[in-house]
């Protein structure tokens, strides 16, 4: 199947990348410190093979429970996968009020319903793994998966053994947390490498015993970080089994449902692999389209850009974590437990968080995802939404609204 490829993930990477660089600077990024991320929806017609971008949103932000008014109009949760969500649900609102006036459409009409015409199929992509059980992986497990321990000055290493061979290999580059983000708080921003040099050179200074205590103490401090997890800022709702926060592996407890992580304030919001979860049975539609469709709008691929990944992780978190309450679920007429396709792309998202810490002029400091976030569907007359989370919203970025 061409959707299990990575050739097929690229040219879905490709085509939402490039509408968002065709985006007016307004909204994203200003400077090398700042990151963010995006998601798209892709709909493909299998009869003209065509692939188009309908939907988009960029966003890492997630509002606390104390900051939340009465009034309902404050974003509850722009992360980019949640964004550009609702862009879609917009869009297949367009979609079917355009089926309505005779005009052409996606959908159908059948008995006074709407159906989705065959061959019409759906793609998603977003450039980070989603937030939550998804994020939950040894390191170890993603190194393997790229085929690198460590890089060096002429390209990836792919074994230890080249570290200690070796005297001419780039130092490893330490990980320091970075503010700024709810996921992966441990993994990036890049030590001083001058420094490290500096250390590699007193080593080749150093007798023969020296060297070999060293070369042990690294080899040591590098394993201890691969046998370590990934770990995220989601915390686990109550009623689920708590995180045990013990050294290493053990430090999370997967499997369960989490809620985004606020700054010093809970968030009422499930984490990203939970709503996307959610999507794989109930549909991306939402329930007030189900009122008129006949069936729900499901995701066929789902495509994860170039960051840390586990293919094991993200199917435990999409479907295989209930699979045994799942199958023993009363679920209504035209709704089904739905098993996207998982794929990774090798493109990486120049605004990511991973590749600003690379591509920084200084190589060191602090990274902040940005306040504002782009929300953009081919329904809407205007080129572009932008919004920020904290402010009331008005118009049709107000279909952003609640959890």
């Amino acid at each position: 199947m061409e959707m299990c490829t990575e050739e097929f993930a690229n040219k879905i990477v490709q085509l939402c990348i490039s509408k968002y660089n065709s985006l007016k600077k307004t909204g994203k990024p200003k400077n090398e410190a700042e990151w963010t991320l995006l998601s798209c929806f892709v709909q493909e017609n299998q009869c003209s093979h065509k692939l188009k971008v309908v939907a988009l949103g960029t966003g890492s932000k997630c509002i606390g429970s104390h900051q939340l008014p009465s009034t309902g109009d404050i974003l509850h949760d722009s992360h980019a996968e949640v964004v550009a969500r609702r862009a879609f649900v917009l869009y297949l609102i367009t979609q079917v009020r355009k089926a309505t006036e005779g005009h052409n459409s996606i959908f159908e009409i059948k008995d006074g319903a709407y159906y989705l015409k065959s061959g019409i199929r759906f793609h998603f992509y977003t450039s980070h793994t989603p937030c939550g059980d998804a994020s939950i992986f040894l390191k170890q497990e993603w190194l393997e998966c790229v085929g690198n321990i460590l890089e060096t000055k002429e390209g990836p290493t792919t074994s230890l053994s080249s570290l200690i061979g070796d005297s001419d290999l780039e130092p490893p580059i330490k990980k320091r947390r970075c503010q700024g983000s709810s996921d992966f708080e441990d993994q990036i921003a890049l030590q001083d490498t001058k420094n490290a040099h500096v250390k590699f050179d007193n080593m080749r200074k150093m007798d023969d015993l020296e060297k070999e205590k060293n070369i042990t103490e690294c080899i040591d401090e590098v394993s201890e970080v691969l046998s370590d997890t990934f770990r995220t800022g989601a915390k686990c709702v109550a009623g689920e089994a708590p995180d045990p926060k013990l050294p290493g592996s053990k430090y999370h407890v997967t499997g369960v449902l989490r809620t985004k992580p606020g700054r010093g304030d809970p968030t009422l919001s499930l984490s990203c692999s939970d709503k996307i979860f959610r999507w794989t049975i109930l549909g991306v539609q939402g329930a007030l389209l189900m009122i008129l469709l006949k069936k729900p709008v499901y995701i066929t691929t789902i495509v994860i850009g170039q960051c840390p990944y586990s293919q094991e992780a993200m199917k435990r978190a999409i479907y295989g974590r209930f699979e045994d309450g799942l199958n023993n679920l009363n679920l209504p007429e035209e709704f089904s437990v739905q098993t996207p396709v998982l794929v990774q792309s090798s493109i990486d998202f120049a605004h990511s968080r991973i590749n600003i810490a690379k591509t920084s002029s200084e190589g060191i400091g602090i990274f902040t995802s940005i306040a504002t976030g782009l929300f953009k569907t081919s329904a809407s007359k205007q080129q572009l939404y932008i919004f920020n989370a904290r402010v009331p919203q008005q118009g049709p970025a107000a279909i952003l609204k609640g959890h």
